[in-house]
């Protein structure tokens, strides 16, 4: 390889460097990008480019999902416990469906499904600092893919809830539902409010009894703490959805190690009945972190909370998924990325910015630590 194509490569792996720092961290990435720019060997230039980068990826990578997940903050935020609490739950349904003889490929799904949701929770920061059109661009478009769900998802006795994902089956409402309503309780806008009332007549058409009533819990608990006519809109409209899912015929048996989760483990033992249980009252935990002073945040929170206790209620006492704890991924999923529209509540917020301070008058010491015969510019 050429003295050239040495030199870059090694910039080529410091860009890609550069461009996964956090950016308050950005002066580890450019101390070692310019150590590598003054060696004059290019040979030891990519040599060092590549054992910095290697070293530093890995630091970085992990900061990235310590600042999405809030374990930075000096309090247990919504985020973090809803991370906490899918994680807990999810390990109790793994031991579920192993005692009850599942399959390995379904608790492989169960396990893939809470690593595609604790990714999603990990990259919350996006959302939070996305623009309003953003936001109502996003809103319309999962009520405008709950209704193709609606109007072409694979049927089954009547109800037409899935949608074909290779061998999977995936219900859409379970997924992009609670994320759409916890959305809305950050800020009640037109556009949320009328992808939400998209969203309603879904519901009435799929026919779902469980997730319509769960649109009525979580825009009920925001009537109680938040009225105004954008909310009366999606109340109403939301009562209509659920009064016409309670009229149409609802006939779907259940379906092994999916529904009747809470009931069934009972009988196979009680210490799994209550590990269960336990795991479904888990859910809960992000209800209780909000701060009492901090309205906006408690609104949230409470809606999630809402939304998972009817969605858990609806397991009890008919034929509908058992979140996290039985098998299916949309729930999982679907839980953590509702938990994305939390915002970290104010403690959080100032624990992570002290944190961050003090990462950044400890930077030239851990990176001479970890470098300490090529870190003169640091």
């Amino acid at each position: 390889m050429s003295r050239r194509a040495l030199r870059q490569l090694s910039n080529w792996i410091l860009g890609r460097l550069v461009g996964l720092t956090p950016a308050h961290m950005q002066n580890w990435a450019e101390a070692v990008r310019a150590e590598a720019a003054a060696i004059a060997d290019d040979g030891e230039a990519l040599r060092f480019a590549a054992g910095a980068g290697s070293g530093l990826a890995l630091t970085f990578i992990k900061t990235r999902l310590s600042d999405g997940l809030g374990l930075a903050s000096d309090r247990l935020g919504p985020r973090r416990l809803a991370a906490l609490a899918a994680t807990a739950a999810v390990m109790i349904g793994v031991i579920h469906l192993h005692v009850a003889d599942a399959s390995s490929s379904m608790i492989l799904v169960n396990l893939a499904s809470l690593g595609v949701g604790l990714a999603l929770l990990a990259s919350a920061a996006v959302w939070q600092g996305a623009s309003d059109r953003g936001r109502a661009i996003a809103a319309l478009s999962m009520a405008g893919l709950l209704v193709l769900t609606s109007l072409f998802g694979v049927a089954s006795h009547g109800v037409v809830r899935w949608v074909a994902a290779g061998p999977l089956l995936v219900q859409s409402s379970l997924i992009l539902l609670p994320a759409l309503l916890t959305m809305f309780a950050r800020k009640t806008t037109a556009a949320g409010a009328a992808a939400l009332v998209v969203a309603a007549v879904a519901m009435a058409m799929q026919p779902d009894r469980a997730m319509a009533g769960a649109m009525v819990a979580g825009i009920a608990m925001l009537w109680l703490l938040h009225r105004n006519r954008q909310v009366a809109i999606v109340l109403a409209a939301s009562a209509s959805g659920f009064g016409a899912t309670l009229v149409r015929a609802d006939n779907l048996p259940p379906v092994r190690f999916t529904e009747g989760v809470f009931t069934q483990t009972w009988q196979v033992h009680p210490l799994l009945g209550f590990a269960v249980a336990s795991a479904g009252a888990l859910l809960l935990l992000p209800a209780a972190a909000f701060g009492p002073r901090d309205s906006d945040c408690a609104r949230q929170c409470a809606v999630f909370g809402a939304i998972w206790l009817a969605i858990i209620l609806a397991a009890v006492i008919g034929s509908y998924p058992t979140p996290l704890v039985g098998y299916g991924g949309s729930a999982i999923i679907g839980y953590l990325l509702s938990a994305c529209m939390l915002p970290p509540t104010p403690l959080a917020r100032q624990g992570l910015h002290s944190a961050v301070k003090q990462s950044a008058r400890s930077q030239p010491d851990n990176l001479a630590r970890l470098f300490p015969r090529r870190t003169s510019c640091a």
